[in-house]
């Protein structure tokens, strides 16, 4: 029932971390964007919250994280150009800059700090079960299991979690060993200690043991003995015995979330006859199902793994490492904290699915320090676990694709397992530094699988070497070139590295080009184009020259045709020898147009496989069921005819002998590890079918992003009708330099010129190669001639770790769309967003986007009060026309009632207005000025100082004072049937008797200048419902006891009837002032155009977004979790009902007493 579990001993251990989030409440989560590592052994995370939890624990620096560096801004309004230029005036590069920390340099100093703290090393692990094939899910957990014990100099250990002999498989032990040592292939090993190798037996390792890991490889059923052992500890202690109950009957006994579970009959059985029957079942002597080991904890539990969980069960099955020594195997909740702590793991770092599994984790490490089968208790912590658009990752599905033959099997190189990515040519760093890019957090994030392949084009154009390969040949014969002659071209295999050495390309009488360079306009395809060169066209046309690249200049002089088709055979075409190796005689124009070509005779032929994703949509199936139907057809095209250089061949056979000649299973040689720019056309690894005789490439990923082509920019395209400008109407041509017969335009004001347009931004994530970027996708209502949507523009904007991606996603902004499109760090940006800044420095600073009423379409052109509707240029890109851009920027300003205005050279303020009213900007620090501005006309301003710098004050102070009831701090539970329906025909009674309008609603009072909601802005408005008091008071006491069990009983502190807030109410982010209450917040009703979400910081101090339908009721610690709705309501109302007790705790004679008698003094603080 419950989203969170009781705990009413655990201390808050920090609160530093929310110094920004204080001021304001915006910021979500930190957005960790690295760079390109410079060394494979760097160690590229950003600081997370995993980090600074293990240094608060342990005191212990880590080494090699992100420097993460943040540019400031100062302004009213800025824009992502502005951004960008404060971090160039810090970073001097025009982007912000990640510097990556040596690892070697201080790694003393970490063993150090371990040997002063008299500590054991951070020992990690990564613990997968061998019943399939690593995916690209994997590679997270594996990527920073590592990675974190890199950072404090510690270990990673490599464990097979074996417990379930039937799904298990030593082909899958193989596959999983190949793939750690792949995805972990070139980083530093772990420091490994003679003295204690030669202890743990670890120096007679076998090679197959042998890896990246710390120590041989580890298996669960390595310590089933002692598990067996943790087992009878239990039995004997009395807190576990023998249950046989059916899986149906326990699964009813098992209870809901809603209801509790009843005990099992067999629950008290003595301890004796519990271990007599445990032993039978060592024994062999009963069978499958006839029993089980549960542990005896709690029935009653909010959390059902607490519900007297099954410990072990018996399974009479041959087990792959143990034979048939066991016939009884324990559960993974039971063996794997008894795993991490006989392996001395310090941090057990796991996905979210296992967080409601932690209590129990817990409960069994505990219980064996407390029985001395231990020496430590690992701290499990939960990160979100990784989520691709355009693929599938659950093992289900996988199955269904290779079952299916949708693909050819496991290593398909269009599959996310780790087999078929290192199949398809992705090389392990970029894997890494996907999962580096991705950082940690606890927010599941649904992440583009174009990340992924950028981070492949990033690593593959570091490091693979070029060649020309032609993948459908035309050939060309060089009618003035001597005879048979060979002519050899010494170029670089590489254009910026010089350490890869250079390679051979033969040159002759015929060579071959791509099919697509030649345009044929005389032919077919010239017909189909209107016998016309296709814009932009710089390559061969009959009649005309081209370069062939490092070698020489040809001219086309005639084609031979196909005399059935038409199409082109072979062109015979005249060198020019003054034009070797680059060179334009004098007096002559140079050609521009170079292509890549292969000599015909030493030209070796091979296949390629095309591949592409493998499904056409972000999340197949999500809207027909079945996510077979979003296949790709065209994920795989199979290319005969492929022609290369002889280098690539020669290189092809070199690695192929190799791998026959290869033996070790610890540093196996891959195919895949020959890899190529094909030039022009993209990158290409060999195939793991390749022979001498039958070579095959896969296409690893494209030169650019095929799948995101940034638009063309500017504002030249048609929007709808609303976007539509009325230049003609007004008689004006947009001439701004007028002449041309047409006499001169009329002057247009500075800011008509500037295209501001409504947009909705679809998309958000961060910027691969800028920490201070972010990239979004926006709709601005573009559409082509024939009046057809287009696709979204691409915006890099300088908002990261300023606004949340989840406060970004479907947000209607203000962008200007007809600035020239421009790259920021790699990626073209198509239009700008606006934004407005409260001028402070680094995390001080506040930045919001401009709000735009949801009613407004897109594209549709913003204009200026009291002036014409815009006249804008096509596109602002001459140097005259981009200072327009920077006076009017200029004279953005917010006014006192959040509105975004522009202020005249005569002083003269216009609003920026759309069709349903003006543009505002509800920036938290802008609704205290205008508290200060209400206020001041009841010579009340300093009740706004006050009660702002008091809400600051217990921000910081009080929840760290406070004694948390809860793991969490809240829960989100359900109204009963009975009760909501009562509720609910009384707000539609209500909003029937008021038209469905809130508008008269009595005016909420505030005697006091409050500032926690901005009610001089948005009123909030009440309604009194005496009649229902109290069976509101006695549900939610109901739930209460449920949720904080330790609680003897509550006493009702407050009710505050229906609070109806009101279009762009804002609620600052607070804790309750009465250090004593527990509360509950309950929809009544809601009508709205976008979610308004409770934003609630959990006892970690991370912010969760939760939201809510009527009958909802979200439980929370209101004296302790910072609370709060940080960004304006955009719809008409939002009605809730806020409930608060005051919890009640038995003391040392059994009278009650309340919470100050277990919290820390406050003054102290």
């Amino acid at each position: 029932m419950m989203d969170s579990n009781s705990n009413p001993s655990r201390k808050r251990s920090r609160w530093q971390h929310h110094r920004a989030t204080i001021s304001y409440g915006a910021l979500l989560f930190v957005i960790v964007v690295g760079c390109l590592p410079t060394a494979n052994n760097a160690f590229a995370y950003a600081p997370n919250f995993i980090t600074k939890i293990i240094e608060n624990d342990t005191g212990i620096t880590p080494v090699g994280l992100l420097d993460v560096s943040s540019g400031t801004v100062n302004g009213k309004i800025l824009d992502d150009g502005d951004a960008d230029g404060a971090t160039m005036a810090i970073n001097g590069d025009g982007a912000s800059t990640a510097t990556i920390l040596s690892t070697t340099t201080t790694t003393a100093t970490t063993t150090q700090q371990h040997q002063q703290l008299n500590r054991p090393p951070i020992t990690t692990r990564f613990p997968p079960e061998p019943n399939g094939y690593l995916h690209l899910g994997h590679a997270k957990a594996v990527s920073f299991n590592f990675a974190v014990a890199r950072a404090y100099h510690g270990r990673c250990h490599m464990r097979l979690d074996d417990t379930n002999p039937s799904k298990e498989d030593e082909e899958y032990v193989k596959s999983i060993l190949e793939d750690v040592r792949w995805i972990q292939r070139d980083m530093e090993p772990f420091d490994e200690n003679d003295d204690e190798m030669a202890e743990s037996g670890d120096n007679d390792m076998k090679e197959e043991e042998m890896g990246p890991w710390y120590g041989p490889v580890r298996k669960t059923s390595d310590y089933f003995h002692r598990i067996y052992n943790a087992a009878i500890y239990l039995i004997q202690s009395g807190e576990a015995y023998i249950d046989e109950l059916s899986m149906e009957e326990m699964r009813e006994y098992r209870g809901t979330l809603t209801e509790p579970g009843k005990e099992s009959p067999y629950r008290n059985r003595p301890i004796e006859e519990n271990l007599q029957l445990f032993q039978q079942m060592k024994e062999g002597v009963h069978p499958d199902g006839k029993y089980v080991l549960r542990a005896k904890i709690d029935m009653s539990s909010p959390n059902l793994n607490l519900r007297d969980p099954v410990l072990y069960r018996i399974k009479h099955e041959s087990h792959q490492a143990t034979g048939d020594e066991w016939c009884i195997y324990p559960m993974y909740d039971f063996s794997h904290p008894i795993a991490d702590a006989v392996e001395g793991i310090t941090h057990s770092l796991c996905t979210l699915e296992f967080e409601d599994h932690r209590p129990l984790y817990d409960w069994v490490a505990e219980r064996m320090v407390k029985g001395g089968l231990v020496d430590c208790t690992p701290r499990q912590i939960e990160f979100s676990r990784l989520n691709l658009k355009y693929t599938v990752l659950s093992k289900r599905k996988l199955i269904k694709l290779v079952e299916e033959s949708h693909v050819t099997g496991w290593d398909d190189p269009r599959m996310p397992t780790i087999s078929g990515i290192r199949r398809r040519g992705v090389p392990p760093l970029a894997i890494r530094l996907f999962c580096e890019r991705m950082g940690i957090s606890k927010s599941d994030s649904n992440i583009d699988f174009g990340i992924l392949e950028d981070c492949a084009r990033e690593v593959l154009d570091e490091n693979c070497v070029r060649a020309f390969a032609i993948l459908d040949p035309l050939k060309v014969t060089i009618t003035n070139w001597d005879g048979s002659s060979i002519e050899e071209f010494e170029v670089p295999r590489h254009p910026k590295r010089d350490d890869l050495g250079d390679r051979t390309v033969p040159f002759g009488k015929s060579v071959y080009i791509e099919r697509s360079d030649f345009f044929d306009l005389d032919g077919p395809e010239g017909e189909a184009n209107n016998n016309k060169v296709p814009a932009g066209f710089k390559r061969l046309l009959a009649g005309d020259k081209v370069r062939l690249k490092y070698a020489y200049v040809i001219r086309c002089d005639e084609v031979v045709r196909d005399a059935s088709t038409n199409e082109p055979m072979e062109l015979l075409c005249t060198v020019f020898p003054e034009t070797r190796a680059g060179a334009t005689p004098e007096g002559e124009a140079r050609v521009k147009g170079i292509i890549q070509w292969v000599e015909a005779t030493s030209a070796a032929k091979c296949q390629v496989m095309q591949y592409d994703r493998l499904f056409t949509v972000e999340e197949p199936g999500k809207e027909s069921g079945d996510f077979t139907t979003d296949i790709n057809k065209d994920s795989l095209k199979v290319m005969t005819n492929v022609v290369v250089e002889p280098s690539v061949a020669f290189d092809a056979l070199k690695v192929i002998s190799q791998i026959r000649n290869n033996s070790s299973s610890s540093d196996k040689i891959y195919h895949s590890d020959l890899a190529y720019q094909f030039e022009r056309s993209g990158y290409y690894a060999l195939d793991s079918t390749s022979t001498v005789s039958n070579l095959v490439f896969n296409r690893v990923v494209t030169l650019k992003d095929a799948w995101n082509v940034a638009p063309t920019g500017g504002d030249g395209k048609k929007t709808d009708n609303n976007a539509k400008t009325q230049s003609s109407e007004l008689g004006g041509t947009n001439n701004r330099g007028g002449g041309g017969g047409g006499g001169q335009a009329p002057v247009v004001e500075d800011v008509r010129r500037i295209a501001l347009r409504a947009g909705t931004i679809l998309e958000a994530g961060p910027h691969p190669d800028a920490d201070g970027l972010i990239v979004c996708k926006l709709d601005c209502g573009d559409v082509d001639e024939d009046g057809r949507p287009q696709e979204p523009r691409t915006v890099v904007a300088g908002l990261a770790g300023k606004i949340s991606f989840d406060q970004l996603i479907n947000r209607k902004v203000v962008c200007i769309a007809n600035l020239k499109p421009a790259k920021m760090r790699g990626i073209e940006s198509a239009a700008m967003l606006l934004a407005a800044s409260d001028g402070k420095e680094g995390d001080e600073e506040t930045v919001q986007l401009l709000d735009v009423p949801a009613s407004v379409p897109n594209g549709e052109l913003l204009s200026f009060e009291d002036l014409p509707i815009g006249e804008p240029d096509v596109m602002l890109k001459s140097k005259g026309a981009l200072k327009v851009w920077d006076r009017v920027k200029e004279k953005l300003r917010v006014n006192g009632n959040g509105e975004a205005v522009y202020q005249d050279d005569d002083n003269t303020v216009r609003k920026i207005l759309t069709s349903d009213g003006p543009v505002k900007v509800m920036l938290y620090a802008d609704y205290l000025h205008g508290c200060m501005y209400t206020y001041i006309q009841l010579n009340k301003s300093q009740d706004c100082v006050y009660n702002e710098e008091e809400r600051l004050r217990l921000n910081l102070n009080q929840p760290r004072a406070m004694t948390n009831y809860t793991d969490l701090g809240f829960a989100k539970v359900r109204l009963s049937d009975e009760l909501w329906k009562t509720l609910r025909e009384f707000w539609e009674q209500v909003m029937n008797e008021e038209n469905g309008t809130v508008d008269n609603l009595e005016e909420e009072y505030w005697p006091e200048a409050n500032t926690y909601t901005n009610h001089w802005v948005s009123p909030s408005k009440t309604k009194f419902i005496p009649d229902l008091h109290e069976p509101i008071y006695q549900e939610v006491e109901m739930h209460l006891k449920e949720w904080i069990p330790s609680a003897t009983s509550f006493s009702r502190s407050s009710f505050y009837g229906i609070r109806v807030y009101t279009s762009g109410s804002i609620l600052a982010p607070h804790v309750d002032r009465d250090p004593l209450i527990s509360s509950a917040i309950i929809n009544v009703g809601q009508d709205v155009d976008e979610e308004w979400p409770l934003e609630v910081y959990d006892h970690e101090g991370l912010a969760h977004n939760i939201t809510m339908t009527p009958g909802d009721v979200v439980l929370y610690e209101s004296h302790s979790v910072l609370h709060g709705r940080p960004f304006p309501l955009r719809g008409k109302y939002f009605a809730n009902i806020f409930v608060h007790f005051k919890p009640l705790f038995g003391g040392e004679d059994g009278e009650e007493v309340g919470e100050e008698a277990v919290t820390e003094n406050m003054d102290e603080l």
